[in-house]
């Protein structure tokens, strides 16, 4: 009787022995495998079916929230900063004054031959005969450089306009401007020479058309001067930017005027090379307007 009592006894603790465990008997502890899943614990039994759960490393990919560098920055910028005084300025524009009073007293016939040149195209050709040497091309080169660093400020000036709050209104994009404008001009008279060497029945065409552009910029150097004025000390904002798209409508007048004057010297070669012609004129004329253009309204 005592020996049935005791392996009652012993059943029954093993029995409760194995009510109080919690995880299966069977399995090997140190082989399961350890999860940081927060949402999902280990199955007390392996043959225990549980929904999936994103492994760690992909958690890690969703949860990423760093910005992706993208170079998303123009190409070109200018440098920002407000450093350029007002009386800086003034002094500079007035140094262009006395520059051009210069040039136009070293000879004064070439400003009233550019002027008779601008308007019609036998002046043109009387003026361009009597340029010949250093004496008789000085004249309208020093009107052409007055042109060139006056037509730098101006470009520089409608930067201002268009950004009023002076984020660009220093000497480094005032050089740059003045930088851009006599490149654009110089390639365009050494890409006039180039073509004039290659194809030797276009060089007299090309170089009455470089005379042209000589021409009539000395005429818009005149302009350019109280141009300039006006648009820096124009006051108010209103008022500068009334003033500025004025005189950019009244520069692209010009501009076109004296286009359409380029465009009768190179009428025949239109006719006879129509391709050719049309991509001279994309290539020699369109891009550098479309250059300097998105220099200033970029």
């Amino acid at each position: 009787m005592r020996k049935q009592i005791s392996l009652i006894g012993f059943f029954s603790l093993f029995f409760l022995t194995l009510w109080s465990q919690n995880n299966n008997p069977f399995e090997i502890v140190s082989r399961i495998p350890k999860t940081e899943n927060k949402q999902f614990s280990s199955p007390s039994n392996p043959f225990d079916i549980v929904p999936h759960t994103t492994p760690g490393i992909s958690e890690a990919f969703i949860d990423n929230t760093s910005v992706v560098y993208l170079n998303n920055q123009n190409f070109f910028s200018f440098p920002e900063g407000n450093s350029l005084s007002e009386t800086t300025l003034f002094g500079l524009l007035i140094l262009m004054l006395l520059y051009f009073t210069f040039a136009a007293a070293t000879n004064r016939t070439a400003m009233a031959k550019s002027w008779k040149s601008f308007l019609s195209s036998n002046a043109l050709n009387t003026a361009q005969r009597e340029a010949f040497g250093i004496a008789g091309n000085t004249p309208y080169l020093l009107l052409y450089a007055n042109f060139l660093l006056n037509s730098g400020i101006f470009v520089f000036l409608v930067i201002q306009a268009v950004n009023p709050t002076g984020k660009y209104n220093n000497l480094q994009v005032l050089l740059l401007s003045g930088l851009v404008s006599i490149l654009v001009f110089l390639l365009k008279h050494l890409e006039n020479a180039a073509l004039g060497w290659l194809f030797p029945p276009l060089s007299t065409d090309l170089k009455k058309f470089s005379f042209l552009i000589i021409s009539f910029s000395c005429v818009l150097g005149l302009f350019l001067v109280p141009f300039n004025f006006l648009i820096a000390f124009a006051g108010s904002q209103e008022w500068q930017s009334f003033v500025t798209v004025w005189l950019l409508a009244l520069s692209i007048i010009f501009i076109l005027y004296g286009l359409t004057r380029a465009l009768s010297l190179g009428l025949k070669h239109l006719v006879a090379h129509p391709f050719h012609f049309l991509l001279y004129l994309c290539a020699a004329e369109l891009v550098p307007a479309i250059l300097i253009t998105k220099l200033v309204f970029f």
